[in-house]
């Protein structure tokens, strides 16, 4: 109560504290663009076991995507509390791994860790259609195809927003 009176003092009212503290808590990043300008661009790409993955057959579901590669030291640090989160949301969110990395490396190196994500290789379009500039980076697009949460990096509290953004897009999905 005392930090929601703080910010009852600096904005004149309490009206959209809970919303103010919760995108703080998740870490959501505020759209300053125009709605239409955070849609994740369309996409198709092939996952390392031959299934065919496009955006228009992800709308209505919550995605996760993880650019990452195989050199990575925390790319693959972070890789047992990714799984975990699998193993949490594997029917609700579809999780799909990005990399460069050609598909025999990628194999090759699932040969001697476990990354539950849907993994595609080869992939650099849409590495560059997002920016992606260091990896590990994650995006959580929502049902309508919105980027709702970008997080560089790999850290706990990393982990902990894109747990918390999964669970409020999924209970407002219901």
């Amino acid at each position: 109560s005392f930090v929601k009176n703080l910010y009852t003092k600096r904005n004149g009212s309490d009206e959209n504290a809970e919303e103010y503290f919760w995108n703080k808590l998740v870490g959501e990043k505020q759209a300053e663009k125009p709605e239409e300008e955070n849609l994740a661009p369309d996409f198709e790409v092939m996952d390392i076991d031959g299934n065919l993955i496009n955006s228009e057959e992800l709308r209505g579901k919550v995605v996760v995507l993880n650019f990452w590669f195989t050199g990575c030291g925390p790319c693959i640090g972070e890789m047992p509390e990714l799984n975990k989160l699998v193993d949490e949301f594997s029917g609700d969110v579809r999780f799909l791994a990005l990399t460069f990395d050609p598909e025999e490396r990628v194999k090759s190196f699932l040969e001697k860790h476990d990354f539950r994500y849907e993994i595609v290789a080869n992939e650099k379009n849409l590495g560059i259609l997002l920016g992606i500039k260091s990896r590990p980076t994650h995006f959580v697009i929502d049902g309508s195809g919105q980027i709702r949460w970008t997080g560089h990096g790999a850290n706990q509290d990393n982990i902990e927003r894109l747990r918390g953004m999964i669970e409020r897009l999924l209970k407002e999905s219901r």
